[in-house]
């Protein structure tokens, strides 16, 4: 047991590195799948889209009395377009009071260094090994498709299914972008990749204070709540779709910079099989529902002292339960801006 735990300690740097950090490369030429939608289910996605008053924009204001809060929906993995959200976002920064953000880069280290002595919240240390619970043709095909993000089988046989799922949609050649590249810097300075660390290291260079909405664990403790079974129903579902990879992030990422955070969100929801709808419910109240709830009083009492800037990922920003319709419940009054 304490050989295998040396070999996680040893492997996990590699595997944060593939996760948190890099840069897309030129190889990313997946295309947007959008175009290729069947009529009714595109006419679905546009209905659901419709009946949402904030379902487009990543930049929106929230004012009521003299409180100001500007809300940031951002994209967590890097592309080289966010430089030119940054560019937008900057006079926000230069006259708030305070950024809050998921999680700082103090708190991303702190974190990091907390999975390398405790690896049970990435890996199942007790219990079956994956090539013993997956098919044989599953774990070939896991293997496989790990292998050309720089993950040994080694450790992907004990990683927790939702964990590898989560790796599984990052595309190979943005996970091969993190080899040998610089980017292990940006693993060592706590920074997490794209526009959240972008937009944090400015608020460094302006010396605005920063703050993390929460606990960088609460992510890992949500999805771990999750049984066995679901993880592995998540799993099997990312590994029959992974030869769509890079196509699936070219989809997300063109729907973020065109301001769509609720488009992709139904997308990748119209996209999971019937048998799994209840499951996708589940992970959206745990990673989206269920934190928002818990960052609105946080976020309100922060513009008590002047104008804060809100940056977290868009897929918070939209939806019943999204940021912007729970700051409407508190009778803030809700518009886009283009800063």
């Amino acid at each position: 047991m304490r050989d295998f735990q040396e070999k996680l300690r040893i492997g996990l740097a590699a595997t944060l590195l593939i996760f948190y950090a890099g840069s897309v490369s030129a190889a990313c030429m997946g295309r947007d799948l959008m175009a290729d939608l069947p009529k009714h289910q595109r006419a679905s996605l546009d209905e659901i889209i419709k009946s949402d008053p904030f379902a487009n924009g990543n930049f929106w204001r929230a004012e009521k009395h003299e409180q100001v809060i500007d809300l940031i929906g951002t994209m967590h993995l890097p592309d080289p377009r966010s430089e030119q959200v940054l560019t937008r976002a900057k006079p926000l920064l230069a006259q708030a009071k305070h950024l809050l953000v998921e999680a700082t880069p103090d708190q991303m280290a702190a974190l990091r260094a907390q999975i390398a002595q405790d690896p049970q919240l990435l890996f199942r240390i007790t219990g079956p090994a994956l090539p013993e619970i997956l098919s044989q043709q599953e774990w070939a095909r896991l293997k496989t498709t790990l292998s050309v993000r720089g993950i040994p089988p080694f450790l992907a046989a004990k990683m927790q299914p939702w964990y590898l799922s989560m790796l599984l949609q990052t595309p190979p050649c943005l996970a091969n972008a993190t080899q040998g590249t610089p980017s292990s810097a940006t693993l060592m300075s706590g920074m997490p990749p794209g526009l959240d660390a972008l937009l944090m290291a400015e608020a460094q260079r302006r010396a605005l204070p920063l703050t993390g909405l929460e606990p960088p664990e609460t992510t890992l403790q949500a999805m771990a709540s999750l049984t066995l079974d679901q993880q592995l129903a998540m799993l099997r579902a990312e590994l029959s779709q992974n030869d769509q990879a890079d196509d699936l992030f070219a989809t997300m990422t063109d729907a973020y910079f065109r301001g769509e955070h609720r488009l992709i969100w139904e997308f990748n929801r119209q996209r999971q099989p019937d048998s799994q709808s209840g499951d996708f419910t589940q992970v959206e109240s745990l990673l989206l529902d269920q934190r928002n709830v818990l960052w609105i009083p946080q976020i309100i009492h922060a513009a008590q002292t002047g104008p804060v800037v809100v940056a977290v990922g868009a897929a918070h920003l939209s939806g019943p339960m999204g940021l912007l319709e729970l700051l409407h419940q508190q009778g803030f009054a809700l518009r886009q801006i283009d800063p």
